[in-house]
């Protein structure tokens, strides 16, 4: 695990104030799978926009889209490394990091929305910014064209899109380059 897995205080208060809170990440186990799923069904507001489904219908195709994204993830990325993220030891989020040979990969990341614009998601990015630079390597990020509060905060931290592949978009922060004297 990286370095964001041992803990980090952020500042919480938008002002500067003092209040800081601890932010680590764990492993996701086959328990948290209710909390993923929770999480998952949360972050998909296209999902919402499907009008002529009973709530029962909606439920089974979250359920459904859901699956079919887990096991997307542990095939084509087996060795990624699948977290929750803790804030003061709760679950309020997962991020899911592949660390391949030519790039560093966020499959994953979302926050409980009682949880976001906190400065956790911004702490978890700059984590894997840091690791990927140290490595050499850019980060990539998978992202939906409507997700309009991600692809902004990406941005911010120095992502740039580099494909359109219709409904998502893919965002590379290249890693920085140190000169030497």
């Amino acid at each position: 695990m990286n370095a964001a897995a041992e803990g980090r205080e952020i500042n919480r208060c938008a002002s500067g104030g003092e209040e800081t809170v601890r932010v680590t990440l764990r492993p996701a186990c086959p328990a948290d799978e209710p909390f993923l799923f929770r999480l998952f069904a949360g972050g998909r507001p296209d999902l919402e926009w499907i009008t002529y489904l009973s709530e029962e219908q909606k439920t089974e195709l979250y359920r459904r889209q859901f699956r079919c994204e887990q096991e997307q993830f542990k095939k084509n990325y087996p060795d990624a490394q699948f977290c929750i993220v803790l804030l003061e030891g709760e679950p309020v989020g997962r991020l899911y990091v592949h660390r391949g040979k030519e790039e560093f990969r966020g499959l994953a990341i979302t926050l409980l929305p009682e949880f976001r614009n906190m400065g956790i998601g911004s702490e978890l990015i700059n984590g894997m910014l840091r690791d990927a630079s140290k490595a050499g390597k850019p980060v990539r990020i998978h992202v939906a064209w409507y997700n309009y509060a991600a692809r902004a905060l990406y941005e911010r931290l120095g992502f740039r899109v580099v494909e359109d592949g219709g409904a998502y978009c893919e965002m590379q922060c290249e890693p920085e380059v140190k000169n030497e004297p």
